[in-house]
């Protein structure tokens, strides 16, 4: 989804992309170091990242959730006491996690080895990117796993149970001229 809107952005403003994937564990390194010029992919707004790095208008909004296999009631942080739960290294929500009572947490590079452990029953649940989640479920039914939201809306966790959470993309603090560019191009599209 970010690709196609990182396309359309780079088109009006007569940009070429040249995708690099990376795990996401090196990405803001490499934005802040000027190896890339943008970071993409379901990046979620933090105030925290507001201070490394230079971070777009909203490109979507969501809500995080689990995943989990169909058939388990899973909504609530007190679903994850003393559960065996996936979820992605460098994730902004992992310190609010961490505070989830018994919580056995196994941290991973990809949301598809995450899930590939859920799948052999390693792990009961994954804490991952809702957009990646969804698209994984759509492509094999097969899998018979569901996404469910958080059913909370907990200040004390509000990175995981938080309403109206938005996803961004992110650049060097010092290119300004390319941010505003994008952010025009972006409220473009929203209207």
């Amino acid at each position: 989804y970010d690709g196609e809107i990182l396309a359309l952005i780079a088109k009006k403003l007569g940009l070429k992309l040249n995708p690099v994937k990376m795990e996401w564990s090196g990405v803001i390194a490499s934005v802040q170091a000027g190896r890339m010029d943008v970071l993409g992919g379901n990046v979620a707004w933090t105030a925290d990242r507001t201070k490394i790095l230079a971070l777009t208008d909203p490109t979507q909004y969501f809500a995080n959730g689990i995943t989990h296999k169909q058939g388990q009631s899973m909504s609530r942080l007190a679903d994850l006491e003393g559960k065996r739960v996936a979820t992605i290294t460098g994730f902004s929500f992992i310190p609010e996690l961490q505070k989830i009572k018994d919580i056995k947490l196994s941290f991973y590079d990809t949301s598809d080895a995450a899930l590939r452990d859920l799948l052999a029953s390693r792990v009961d649940a994954v804490l991952a990117d809702p957009p990646v989640m969804g698209y994984a479920i759509s492509q094999k039914p097969g899998w018979k796993l569901e996404f469910t939201p958080f059913a909370d809306n907990n200040p004390d966790f509000p990175m995981l149970t938080g309403k109206g959470r938005q996803f961004v993309l992110g650049l060097n603090k010092n290119n300004k001229k390319l941010l505003d560019d994008m952010n025009a191009v972006l409220a473009e599209l929203w209207s």
